[in-house]
């Protein structure tokens, strides 16, 4: 769960996970207090033994998962820190009990030192990874005219504020008012490429001069401010071609893109002008 409220947007859904994280606890604590019968046990400890795999594996998920899309530093190396520790405490564990090598000793040390590790990787980057986006900031990059001279992140003087990667902004923003940002399967690596940028210089342009944590809500801000102003100036385009154009494969990453910037879908944005219906 830690894993998922660091690297998962706050947004996404967790009533699921911690029902069972809750579920995978208070069973084998229920069963150890009262001394439960043992037709009791497959329920109360049983199947919380394997939600604990299954928390482990949705937990090493939440690392992997768009590990190359996170624009922040400290949580990347963050991200790595994680693996280490999970596959040091993990593996020793297993292969030392396995094995019948070591001891239980050996076992704590190795848990120990994960801990140790996941630590230093927090203290590392405290405060990068835990900095809060302006709210100035997070204004103008919603506000979304849809423009190419009011694209999200583009409403500031970033070259005063970052003059060691102006160069770099100013080649990123041409690009994208060139509309870049519309090909399929836009990916970091691919628009580093395409500037002839490496990769970290390019993510440290769009995480701190642009105020982005992740590459893909960056791009999708892109997409739905042009989505959204064809929406209302295009009356008589099927929002599914105006999808396609902005580079969405399908109606249902569209809708999910689309309402997670304007709070309801392109259908009500077009009928109400951009504001959220009224229940």
């Amino acid at each position: 769960m830690c894993c998922r409220i660091t690297f998962v947007p706050p947004d996404e859904p967790r009533r699921v996970l911690w029902g069972v994280a809750f579920y995978s606890f208070i069973g084998p604590l229920l069963f150890l207090l009262t001394g439960t019968p043992e037709s009791w046990q497959f329920v109360l400890k049983g199947i919380p033994q394997w939600l604990e795999y299954l928390l482990i594996l949705a937990g090493l998920w939440e690392v992997i998962s768009h590990w190359n899309s996170d624009l922040v530093e400290a949580r990347r190396r963050m991200r790595g820190g994680v693996m280490l520790a999970t596959g040091l405490a993990v593996g020793w564990g297993i292969m030392s009990f396995n094995l019948n090598i070591g001891d239980t000793t050996s076992r704590y040390l190795a848990l120990n030192l994960s801990i140790l590790i996941l630590a230093w990787m927090l203290l590392q980057g405290r405060s990068e990874l835990w900095r809060l986006l302006p709210q100035d900031s997070q204004t103008d990059a919603l506000s979304g005219s849809g423009s190419s001279a009011s694209l999200p992140g583009q409403a500031h003087d970033h070259k005063a504020e970052h003059p060691h990667i102006s160069e770099e902004l100013q080649q990123l923003q041409q690009l994208m008012n060139e509309g870049f940002y519309r090909r399929e399967n836009l990916t970091l690596a691919i628009l580093a490429q395409q500037l002839d940028l490496p990769e970290y210089r390019l993510r440290a342009t769009i995480n701190k001069a642009l105020n982005y944590n992740n590459f893909n809500e960056y791009i999708n801000e892109l997409r739905i401010g042009e989505a959204a102003e064809r929406l209302l100036n295009e009356t008589d385009t099927p929002i599914t071609n105006i999808a396609l154009d902005v580079g969405y494969r399908t109606m249902s990453s569209f809708n999910r893109a689309f309402r997670k910037i304007h709070q309801c879908t392109p259908s009500d944005y077009r009928e109400h002008r951009g504001q959220p219906p009224q229940h």
